[in-house]
């Protein structure tokens, strides 16, 4: 399944944020570099929510719940 990873811009130190049998995809990093922003479907009480973490993986946790399907997060930089 669909795992994300965060590495420099030339492929190495790769380190895995996500650890699930369910897939974690569409990353989006905040414009101040802290958080990540991404989809997962691992709570099947829903079907795929939006879900944050810090930078390094830690803190994950849903924003959203519902019935409907909540996938590729966006941020809008002003």
């Amino acid at each position: 399944m669909p795992e994300i990873y965060i590495m420099k811009s030339d492929g190495s130190n790769q380190h895995r944020l996500t650890y699930s049998t369910y897939r974690n995809e569409d990353p989006e990093i905040s414009s101040d570099g802290r958080f990540i922003l991404f989809d997962s479907n691992r709570d099947l009480n829903f079907g795929s929510e939006i879900y944050v973490m810090d930078i390094d993986g830690n803190n994950q946790y849903s924003l959203s719940k519902n019935v409907w399907d909540d996938c590729l997060p966006l941020l809008i930089k002003k």
